[in-house]
């Protein structure tokens, strides 16, 4: 057992038995799962089952734990060799938690997803914590919440499940920003069971099928915590690293942007147009699949709105292409002709103007359409299956 003190904390680490214990002033929290490695065909390697070579470590300002794990077994005591390097330590500047991981000898495509650090144990009572994610605008799970949550979109960051690469916890006023250093190849898995525990699981993934470099997560604790404390705890990581770029820095490059501040959104499309091979389609509603609202009449719509009193608003325009919501990227023009084409396009974006509202488009450089003129299999995103998300 190896116990790393920092200004706040005092953390109790034990690499063969893989047991780990943050104490902080008032409260305590401690691994809950395991770290394992999940093979692409469905088969786990549990760190506690490989042989373990331990060695504490120490630099300037931090102190830790060097352990290196080898001689994996699966299930049936299959050796798979592979060697996995870690670190856990302290900064003794911070108080920052830090997980480190690097692999040797993968193959291409054979792990599916490394689980390391462990998931953090919850268990708070209702109404004593929450779970804070950064999905979409942010998501709050209460302790004990009634409803079942399973992995809310995948939980890849720098997607819809994870605008941000920081999740956390809070129990009894006491928590954590788990903040992925390494993001890119990164996700969180989160499972809450209705009415009972919520567990968060950090996992990194390979790039182009091999775990290519050093992965990083950082925990960072806080009292007082609520929600905005670990936004704010996320912050002040990227305020250190040189990567914050205020509201204000955003006006100084971009004056439109001081437009936004104050503005409700008003959210509106004009047309929508759905494949028979699509998901969405339904066979029995053709106006479900096929209709549309003229841009003049969206412009009369913003033009009662200034009236009742509405000063300032931001249009969020979707649905404008050719086929309408949400086709044809990236290759959506000509605007919507039985809309009102390009000419009702610029007569809406001119009302804006004359209201004194802000004119915006939805537009994107993800989706990519079979059906699109530009489409071309060639330059799509591939699986290492030879699949194509």
């Amino acid at each position: 057992m190896f116990t790393l003190k920092a200004r706040s904390l005092t953390l109790a680490y034990d690499p063969q038995t893989l047991s780990l214990t943050i104490r902080l002033s008032d409260e305590s929290w401690s691994w809950g799962a395991e770290p394992l490695i999940r093979l692409s065909d469905g088969r786990q390697l549990l760190f506690r089952k490989a042989a373990c070579a331990a060695a504490p470590y120490k630099s300037g300002v931090t102190q830790g734990v060097k352990a290196v794990y080898s001689c994996f077994r699966d299930e049936q005591g299959q050796v798979v060799p592979l060697a996995v390097h870690t670190l856990v330590a302290v900064d003794d500047t911070d108080d920052t938690v830090r997980f480190e991981l690097r692999l040797e000898n993968d193959q291409a495509g054979e792990i599916d997803a490394v689980a390391w650090p462990a998931a953090m144990a919850f268990a708070a009572e209702a109404g004593a914590g929450a779970t804070v994610l950064p999905y979409m605008q942010g998501a709050l799970i209460p302790a004990r919440w009634p409803k079942a949550v399973d992995n809310v979109g995948g939980g890849i960051i720098f997607e819809r499940s994870a605008y941000l690469p920081v999740f956390g916890q809070i129990r009894h006023g006491t928590g954590y920003a788990a903040i992925f250093d390494t993001p890119f190849d990164a996700r969180y898995d989160v499972r809450h069971e209705a009415g009972g525990d919520t567990r968060v699981q950090p996992l990194f993934v390979p790039s182009l099928g091999l775990m290519r470099y050093r992965r990083i997560l950082l925990l960072r604790f806080a009292g007082d915590c609520d929600h905005n404390t670990i936004a704010k705890l996320y912050r002040d990581y990227v305020r250190a690293k040189g990567r914050l770029v205020t509201l204000a820095e955003k006006i100084a490059r971009n004056p439109a942007v001081s437009r936004l501040i104050g503005t409700p959104i008003v959210h509106e499309g004009i047309a929508v147009h759905i494949s028979e091979q699509s998901d969405y389609y339904r066979p029995d509603d053709p106006a479900f699949n096929d209709n549309f609202i003229s841009f003049r009449t969206r412009a009369e719509q913003l033009k009662a709105l200034k009236a009742r009193g509405v000063d300032k608003a931001y249009l969020h325009l979707d649905g404008w292409g050719a086929h309408g919501y949400d086709n044809l990227h990236p290759d959506p023009f000509p605007p919507h002709e039985a809309a009102g084409g390009t000419d009702g396009m610029r007569a809406l974006a001119q009302t804006c103007r004359e209201l004194g509202y802000v004119f915006g488009i939805h537009d994107q450089y993800r989706d990519y359409y079979y059906d699109a003129p530009t489409f071309d299999m060639a330059n799509a995103l591939q699986q290492i299956d030879g699949t194509h998300p």
